[in-house]
């Protein structure tokens, strides 16, 4: 769970605006890791393109990391469940992705109690 108002200060995009993404737009977005999956088969040099779904408040979104962006953020994409990504949306078609070129975890600062009024359930 996150506040949203926190976010809204650092540019962050909701999954609620999709449609609105275009193809090369820089997003930032935050959620949690729902589904996590690698490709079947691997790129040309043998290694595969992590498959990631991102839910926030509003809904979910994909996102890709190429083998090179996921060696360096591994140890956050492997064990954080609450990230903030920034990426670039190669828009094709009716579908949005993020290609992702950044993650960070969210701090336990951001991370807050159910009992709080003026929560947002992800």
């Amino acid at each position: 769970m996150f506040k949203r108002q926190m976010y809204e200060s650092r540019v962050l995009t909701c999954t609620l605006h999709q449609p609105e993404m275009r193809a090369g737009q820089l997003v930032q977005v935050a959620g949690m890791v729902t589904v996590c999956s690698h490709s079947a088969p691997a790129t040309r040099n043998g290694k595969g393109i992590l498959f990631m779904s991102l839910e926030d408040e509003s809904g979910l979104l994909n996102l890709i990391v190429y083998p090179d962006t996921y060696k360096q953020l591994r140890p956050t994409l492997r064990h954080a469940l609450l990230i903030r990504v920034k990426g670039v949306v190669p828009r094709d078609g009716t579908a949005v992705n993020v290609l992702v070129q950044d993650v960070e975890p969210l701090s336990h600062a951001e991370i807050i109690t159910a009992q709080e009024v003026d929560t947002v359930r992800i």
